[in-house]
């Protein structure tokens, strides 16, 4: 049982930030003796998405968040395991990673079902994940012979401008393509998710709908959720600026939007978003 920690490139909206691929935990029993099963993770793996990160659980070694975080993670059946990628912006711990110094991860989280014990191992259940830790090569991971090995790849995160379309030619660009096929689909997908789970974080409805829509491999996909949660946060501290300043509701919203979101498609899930937001 091998964890993988792959790099997969920069995240240009964060300085000198790199985003690694990592396979966080599997089904295992940890060194601690906690019994992680696979029904507990298929159902747990999404809650490890946009979460902070430490060194070695110390919690005097915070990392900023969210310039330094997990991104979009999701249980595959294929390695049983939790993974997905991470993003890290500080050079420091970037050099760590590339040089082997930080060789592993661990994940943290909370049996929210509590735990059913015996003398030697505790199941887990109702798994929330919490955090994760990189670990230094002296700490062992929890997740018992699980190494991380480093392999650099070329796939780099990209902005929406820079996608191609399927269907059109390699000059003709997604946000621009009469197709429309990347935004419109996700689009409809996290304006139904609004709908049937009002209560869901919108970074964990994002993480729903590209798992839906078998997008979470997708090269092209590896920096939608970085895209559309940040475009979010830029959209609505702009409205509260304006706000603060005296603008109308009814002007701020949608001068806002145009002025970040770059496809159509995507400025109506905004709108409907900061308007049930602001309303």
């Amino acid at each position: 049982m091998e964890v993988k920690f792959e790099y997969l490139g920069e995240d240009k909206d964060f300085t000198n930030a790199k985003v690694w691929k990592v396979e966080a935990i599997h089904v295992t029993t940890t060194r601690n003796m906690r019994k992680f099963t696979k029904t507990e993770l298929e159902a747990s793996g999404r809650s490890l998405s946009f979460r902070p990160l430490n060194i070695n659980h110390d919690s005097s070694r915070q990392l900023q968040f969210p310039d330094n975080a997990t991104l979009a993670m999701h249980f595959n059946p294929t390695t049983n395991a939790v993974e997905g990628a991470f993003r890290v912006s500080d050079p420091a711990i970037n050099a760590m990673i590339e040089t082997g110094r930080i060789n592993a991860v661990s994940i943290e989280q909370i049996p929210t079902l509590g735990e059913t014990c015996n003398q030697i191992i505790c199941e887990q259940h109702g798994v929330a994940f919490i955090g994760m830790a990189l670990l230094e090569s002296n700490v062992p991971p929890g997740d018992p012979g699980t190494i991380n090995k480093i392999v650099a790849m070329e796939s780099l995160i990209v902005s929406d401008a820079q996608r191609e379309c399927k269907e059109c030619s390699d000059d003709t660009k997604c946000h621009t393509c009469k197709h429309g096929e990347y935004d419109e689909i996700l689009e409809a997908c996290l304006a139904q998710k609004q709908i049937d789970t009002p209560e869901m974080a919108q970074d964990m409805r994002v993480t729903a709908c590209l798992e839906e829509l078998n997008r979470v491999n997708e090269p092209a996909f590896k920096g939608i959720t970085i895209n559309i949660n940040e475009t979010y946060d830029k959209i609505e501290a702009l409205i509260h600026k304006w706000n603060k300043a005296g603008a109308p509701l009814s002007k701020s919203i949608p001068a806002a939007i145009e002025r970040y979101s770059n496809s159509k498609g995507m400025a109506h899930y905004y709108y409907k978003v900061m308007s049930e937001k602001f309303d």
